[in-house]
């Protein structure tokens, strides 16, 4: 019967990776005094009512395009007209690299896994994105390397294989501490399938990043690996505290959204680069922890009524938001301003920091419950389109964008089956 191994402690798997966390939490820490370099500007009604028809027209284009080169043509309408995008977005967004590297992942996807679920190749497809956006911003070749495949798609096996209900709770372990040792170097026979599926990504990885020539780019992996798997740990000792009325400290939860999400973005990285110089190492992890309490923030209702704990849902029934999503927004304002001087692309941190700032006033709008109406207001205020349309279009486009040909890898010119 296999044992599993003691596994190495996570806080000692990336080394550094307690001085990163400790510089994020000072800079989190800073945050909190709410001061912007800059006021926000007010958003007009008739330039949110120009956004919500290029949006619409967009979405329609998108889901009806007859050619890629035809949706090609669409998305760059879009980027240029679309009143959306500020001009360091037009300058980014404009470089067809983006969207060739998009069309080559999905193509890969189609081709070693045509039954992946729709939602898990979103998923995959936004850290793409994410990865695309950091090869332009530190001066490499945008596009879906064998690196930036394989590790898109590792997580989204390893959630399946975590959620299927007719695999042990014992085996689920067991397999996490194969991965572990896989992810450490170690050779081992893949048990099924889908561990099969896991390894091959791995494989992947490995050739593209030789272990000898980088060594950071495993001991980030590992890094994550052993973050999300103490995430879990973690959370479970939250919910029982709950339940013996114990308080838990902000700072416990902090740590296990700022490994979890610091660590994500810190493999991005290395995976776009090989090695990372120590300021880029320093925004990679920045950035993962600011989208990990971007993603908490649009998901405190849920995680609320879930007894999930986050900075968001512990207090989402006790006390408004405000302070916390102000909270974040200068803490995203810091990160990347302090990115300015370490990226080729000298546009790119106004870019990345107006498009999270709308993710973090999307996510406010949608959870009315959790915020006054003082900061609905100036949310709504600030955000390119209304909130009635977020509240009204968001899903049916979402659905659009989903079902399109682009997404679902059927070849144009064919009945795309909703």
């Amino acid at each position: 019967m296999e044992k599993m191994r003691k596994e190495v402690p996570w806080k000692s798997s990336l080394p550094g990776g307690s001085s990163l966390y400790q510089q994020a939490l000072s800079l989190w820490e800073d945050s909190s005094l709410g001061k912007r370099e800059k006021e926000i500007p007010v958003v007009g009604f008739k330039e949110k009512q120009e956004t919500e028809k290029a949006i619409l027209n967009f979405s329609e284009e998108m889901e009806k395009s007859k050619s890629k080169e035809q949706l090609e043509r669409g998305l760059k309408e879009f980027l240029i007209k679309g009143p959306i995008f500020a001009s360091p977005g037009k300058t980014i967004l404009q470089d067809p690299a983006f969207f060739r590297s998009s069309e080559e992942f999905l193509e890969k996807v189609q081709k070693y896994e045509p039954d992946f679920p729709r939602e898990d190749t979103g998923q995959a497809l936004r850290n793409v994105w994410i990865m695309n956006l950091l090869q332009k911003a530190f001066g490499v070749t945008v596009s879906c390397t064998d690196g930036v495949f394989g590790y898109s798609m590792l997580y989204p096996y390893t959630d399946n294989f975590m959620d299927d209900p007719k695999i042990s709770k014992g085996e689920k372990y067991l397999a996490c501490d194969r991965l572990n040792r896989r992810l450490a170097g170690e050779k081992d026979t893949p048990r099924g399938r889908k561990e099969e599926k896991i390894f091959h990504m791995i494989e992947k990885i490995e050739k593209t990043f030789p272990r000898a020539s980088y060594p950071r780019v495993f001991q980030s992996l590992l890094y994550i690996h052993h973050s999300q798997r103490e995430s879990l740990r973690q959370q479970t000792l939250i919910v029982k505290s709950e339940e013996r009325k114990k308080a838990q400290r902000e700072e416990e939860v902090l740590q296990i959204s700022f490994h979890k999400g610091g660590a994500s973005v810190l493999a991005d990285g290395y995976l776009v680069k090989g090695n990372l110089l120590p300021e880029e190492e320093k925004f990679c992890y920045n950035y993962g922890v600011l989208l990990q309490m971007a993603d908490d923030l649009q998901d405190c209702k849920e995680d609320y009524e879930n007894q999930h704990h986050t900075l968001f849902s512990m207090d989402y029934a006790r006390e408004p938001l405000d302070g916390k999503a102000r909270q974040l927004i200068v803490f995203s304002e810091k990160v990347f301003g302090d990115a300015q001087g370490i990226m080729k692309a000298v546009e790119m941190p106004l870019f990345l920091f107006e498009h999270t700032l709308w993710l973090i006033l999307g996510s406010v709008l949608m959870t009315p419950s959790g915020f006054t109406p003082d900061f609905l207001q100036w949310a709504e205020d600030r955000l390119p389109v209304s909130r009635r349309f977020l509240e009204t279009q968001r899903e049916i486009i979402m659905k659009k964008v989903k079902n399109s040909r682009f997404m679902t890898g059927e070849k144009f010119g064919e009945t795309v089956v909703k």
